[in-house]
């Protein structure tokens, strides 16, 4: 599903020697900047690099007891609110001037003040649409602390330049994890994660994931449902499986990331 309104924010990155992101709010937020040799968080005149090593998040931990992580940056009723990068360890005491040089939401003013976090993109409410640019964000700086030859490409002018416009052309929603309303989808569902039929990067595949055929993974969820006595009452024909399969597998489309990933 594509959004129907896009975040400003993400789209607003250049290239710079690497892949720029500004900050963005009414208020002052910080600029981060990823190159290929290590992370810059800035605001006016003040400036703190961070390791690439050092970057932890839910796909990836980080071995030392210093790290930095993109976070909401505040959390409401709603759900997350704006973007911020949270510091740990030995970033905390660098990052205390600058800080306190940004002005963000106010009413995040108390994690402000607790020194561990910077906000990038500051908003007054949940929005899904910078939810969306926080989870790209992140995946983006997972696959470059990971990934050595994709880091290198961040000093590619014309990789990064292509990823932003994929960016600001290709922006989607996380798909949701779903259950199905109706038995019988509910048993497809499940039989395709049993089956291993499920993309495990926030419900999207990576560029150039491998994925098996149509037959193949239609094959693959019979085979687990005919397994299943309560499956197998319900008389579940290829047509469905194959159109589920489709839908909510070998249809969804990737994140937009191919830029750094292509060899």
């Amino acid at each position: 599903m594509r959004l129907e309104q896009r975040s400003r924010w993400l789209a607003d990155a250049t290239f710079d020697g690497g892949l720029r992101v500004p900050g963005r709010s009414r208020w002052r937020t910080a600029t981060l900047h990823l190159t290929a040799d290590h992370v810059e968080l800035s605001a006016g005149d003040r400036s703190v690099p961070f390791v690439w090593d050092d970057f932890a998040s839910h796909r990836r931990r980080s071995s030392s007891r210093a790290s930095w992580s993109i976070v909401p940056w505040g959390v409401g009723r709603e759900g997350p609110i704006g973007v911020a990068v949270e510091v740990r360890g030995r970033y905390a005491q660098p990052t205390a001037a600058l800080r306190r040089s940004v002005v963000a939401w106010r009413y995040g003013s108390r994690r402000l003040l607790r020194g561990t976090s910077v906000p990038l993109c500051s908003t007054r409410t949940s929005a899904r649409k910078v939810d969306i640019d926080r989870r790209l964000l992140d995946l983006i700086c997972s696959l470059v602390a990971d990934r050595p030859e994709v880091r290198r490409h961040l000093g590619d002018r014309s990789r990064v330049e292509r990823l932003v416009h994929d960016l600001r052309s290709n922006r989607f929603e996380a798909p949701p994890f779903r259950v199905g309303f109706r038995r019988t989808t509910m048993e497809i569902l499940t039989a395709m994660r049993s089956a291993g039929l499920e993309h495990r990067v926030d419900g999207r595949p990576l560029p150039g994931d491998p994925l098996p055929t149509e037959d193949e993974a239609v094959a693959r969820v019979l085979a687990v449902l005919r397994s299943n006595p309560f499956a197998r009452s319900l008389g579940i024909d290829d047509a469905k499986v194959r159109a589920v399969v489709v839908r909510d597998y070998l249809g969804v489309e990737p994140w937009p990331v191919g830029a750094l990933l292509e060899p």
